[in-house]
């Protein structure tokens, strides 16, 4: 079977008109969906910062009641590499996923 792909690809790009057909139909393909990209990209910030806030915020809260629960004293500098730490991992986890 992949012989036969082979070939029908060959004797595709071999034929001039063959060839302006695949490039035309790329292109009537290719442009819709990069506009829809560049447009659903442009839309992202927006909402990946507000999410990304509200994500810090959980972690700002978490690191505090686990300050709370072992009666430590907080430390800002502790503070900071919890958050960066696990919002590090969360966004990794997101991008698996994704």
């Amino acid at each position: 079977m992949t012989t036969r792909l082979i070939k029908g690809f060959h004797v595709s790009q071999a034929s001039v008109g063959l060839r302006l057909i695949h490039w035309l139909l790329g292109i009537v393909i290719h442009i819709p969906a990069l506009l829809y990209f560049q447009f659903k990209k442009r839309k992202q910030p927006a909402t990946a910062t507000l999410l990304d806030q509200q994500m810090i915020q959980q972690l700002s809260t978490d690191y505090d009641q686990r300050i709370d629960y072992f009666n430590r004293d907080p430390n800002e500098n502790e503070k900071q590499a919890f958050i960066s730490k696990e919002y590090a991992l969360l966004k990794k986890q997101n991008n698996n996923t994704d």
